[in-house]
C-alpha cells in the first residue's frame, strides 16, 4: 500500500494552489454553470490543478509522517500530522464548495443522482480518512501506540490513495 502511495506521488507533476472565493462575477476569464432557476456559479480554471496539487502535498506529507514513525521521531510525526489536518480540513472545505457545488451546476453532468451518489460515496471516505487524523492529534503516538498507529495509517493511506485517483479520474474531468 504506501508502495502506491509513492507511485502516485510520483505520478503527478506540482502545480499552482490557489485559493479564491466561490463566486467571483468580477472576472472577464471565468464562465458560469447556469441551473434551471437561473442562477449561476464561476468556473474556475484553476481550481482542479489546484486540487491536484494539494493531494501531492497531502501525499507527500502522508509520507513523511509514515517515515517519522517508522523512525520513531514522535515530535517530527506530530508537527507533519496537524499540517496533513490542516491542509486536509482546507482541501475538503474547497471540494465541498468550490468543486462539488459547481458540478451540481456543470452542463457534464447528466443524471444529478450519480453525482450525488459519487458526493456521498466521497464524504464517507473523508469522514473515516478525518476520524483517523483526530484520534491521533489527540492521542499522542509513543512508542507502545506506533506499531497500531503504523498499521492504521497504512489503512489510511489506502483510502486517501483510493479517493485521489476516483476524484482525478472520475470527477475532476466532470469539472472541465
Amino acid at each position: 500500500m504506501f508502495g502506491s502511495v509513492k507511485k502516485l506521488f510520483s505520478s503527478n507533476s506540482s502545480e499552482a494552489n490557489t485559493k479564491e472565493e466561490t463566486i467571483d462575477k468580477s472576472s472577464e476569464s471565468l464562465t458560469t454553470f447556469n441551473n434551471k432557476e437561473n442562477t449561476s456559479l464561476s468556473f474556475k480554471p484553476e481550481l482542479i490543478p489546484s486540487l491536484k496539487s494539494e493531494h501531492q502535498h497531502l501525499l507527500s506529507l502522508y509520507t513523511q509522517i509514515m517515515g517519522f514513525a517508522e523512525k520513531k521521531n514522535y515530535s517530527l510525526l506530530t508537527e507533519v500530522l496537524a499540517e496533513f489536518a490542516s491542509l486536509l480540513k482546507d482541501h475538503l472545505g474547497k471540494e465541498g464548495i468550490e468543486l462539488y457545488v459547481g458540478l451540481e451546476f456543470s452542463p457534464n453532468i447528466d443524471d444529478p443522482k450519480i453525482f450525488r451518489d459519487f458526493r456521498r460515496e466521497m464524504s464517507n471516505i473523508a469522514s473515516i480518512v478525518v476520524k483517523a487524523i483526530n484520534k491521533h492529534t489527540k492521542i499522542a503516538v509513543t512508542d507502545e501506540t506506533v506499531d497500531q498507529f503504523i498499521k492504521e495509517f497504512s489503512d489510511l493511506g489506502g483510502v486517501l490513495v483510493e479517493r485521489i485517483e476516483r476524484e482525478e479520474s472520475v470527477l475532476y474531468p466532470l469539472y472541465c
